[in-house]
């Protein structure tokens, strides 16, 4: 769809921004490879990029109603969502196996 230059339907692939910024204990500098991880028995791709956590949904079934509301729209709109720090943590120990709340 990207390489097409057409990018169909906000409901096609529908994804979550967060955000950490906030948070100085985890470094905002760091990129992760791509996970495929399951949720509630479908297929979602997770990673890391400067600062955000993505997820990207590709089972239709399994994807909460919340998710969008968040997603890139057709007119260029996007919420990101602000993490608190034992979510963020939750994301960020699945992706690096690093549990950045561990001395809390």
């Amino acid at each position: 769809m990207i390489l097409n230059g057409k990018p169909g339907k906000s409901s096609k692939y529908p994804f979550l921004i967060f955000t950490y910024l906030n948070h100085k204990d985890i470094p905002a500098d760091l990129i992760t490879q791509p996970r495929r991880s399951k949720f509630k028995g479908g297929t979602t791709y997770n990673f890391l990029v400067g600062g955000m956590s993505y997820t990207i949904f590709i089972s239709k079934h399994i994807i909460p109603d919340f998710v969008y509301e968040t997603t890139i729209k057709e007119d260029n709109t996007l919420k990101i969502i602000y993490s608190d720090k034992r979510a963020m943590n939750t994301i960020f120990k699945a992706m690096t196996g690093l549990d950045i709340l561990r001395n809390e």
